[in-house]
């Protein structure tokens, strides 16, 4: 469906003076942008819709109007607060895009969108935890440790010192 800013009116159309009427105060409020009269080479945009501020539609004249022009031109007339209802297909019939009718007609959509979002943000940090503990590890294991007298040397201020993999040392400080 396509959005229309203007009216598409049929020269018959413009012989009615009730629609002649409705069109020219659309246009008068700013909510259309003129009527174009179709030439008789010339069809109909197929399908489309209107979208007029709430505020507007609330009004007894323009709502008028509006039914009027719409009853005559076969296009649908919608607020801007609307939102999809009903069924996929009602709503497209309304000029609604299927990025606005999934979060309202499927919402459980975007919810497992939501759970998969999180598990790769915990997976992600479960990745860097493990990253973080094999490159401790490997450099625990590539740092050679001090040998005395045959004897390995643990000495907790320098190289193959002991610690825990999450940064703390195991021996109890006084």
């Amino acid at each position: 469906m396509q959005k229309f800013e203007m009216i598409f009116a049929t020269p018959f159309d413009m012989h009615d003076p009730e629609f002649v009427q409705a069109a020219q105060l659309l246009e008068r409020e700013g909510l259309v942008k003129g009527v174009h009269v179709i030439g008789n080479d010339e069809t109909r945009p197929p399908g489309g819709f209107y979208v007029f501020p709430r505020g507007q539609m609330e009004r007894s004249q323009i709502c008028s109007a509006v039914e009027i022009v719409t009853r005559k031109t076969l296009t649908v007339a919608r607020d801007d607060k609307e939102v999809p209802m009903i069924s996929e297909e009602f709503a497209r019939g309304r000029g609604f895009t299927d990025a606005e009718i999934e979060p309202a007609l499927k919402p459980w959509i975007q919810s497992s969108r939501d759970a998969a979002d999180a598990a790769v943000k915990q997976a992600q940090a479960a990745l860097e935890v493990a990253v973080t503990d094999r490159d401790k590890v490997e450099k625990m294991i590539a740092t050679k440790p001090e040998v005395r007298d045959g004897m390995v040397v643990m000495d907790a201020a320098g190289p193959g010192a002991l610690e825990n993999l999450d940064g703390t040392s195991p021996v109890a400080k006084p």
